[in-house]
């Protein structure tokens, strides 16, 4: 279960998700001044962060000799990224590099317009 909420956030940052809370927070003034195509954008980039760390915490108890199976590399990698984990005020060329960021931002761009049309299929 993933629980929504708001917070003023820090600079470059319209939306975070937190692991320990189970939270997405959407940056206030994200929801303010940009369009809402741009804010599902971002929550749907937060909850696939929450699906990744599911995966993650999953593929921890794998047992050791099936971790290097084909279908795991990503859990790897997650699991790698995330325990080194580079924010964009870190470093936005490595931020953006990221396989998390990158699996996450792909994610949003295909079901954004996915999820608007059926909004707006279900308001008609």
């Amino acid at each position: 279960e993933v629980e929504l909420g708001t917070s003023i956030l820090g600079v470059a940052t319209l939306g975070y998700y937190n692991e320990q809370t189970h939270q997405i927070l959407l940056d206030t003034k994200h929801l303010d001044n940009n369009p809402p195509e741009a804010v599902l954008h971002t929550l749907l980039h937060e909850m696939y962060h929450a699906l990744q760390y599911e995966q993650v915490k999953a593929f921890s108890y794998i047992p050791e000799k099936y971790k290097g199976v084909y279908g795991f590399s990503d859990y790897i990698e997650y699991t790698n990224e995330f325990g080194n984990y580079v924010t964009a005020t870190d470093d936005y060329f490595v931020y953006d590099n990221q396989q998390v960021e990158k699996l996450a931002d792909k994610y949003a761009e295909e079901r954004t317009q996915i999820y608007l049309d059926l909004i707006n299929k279900n308001i008609d």
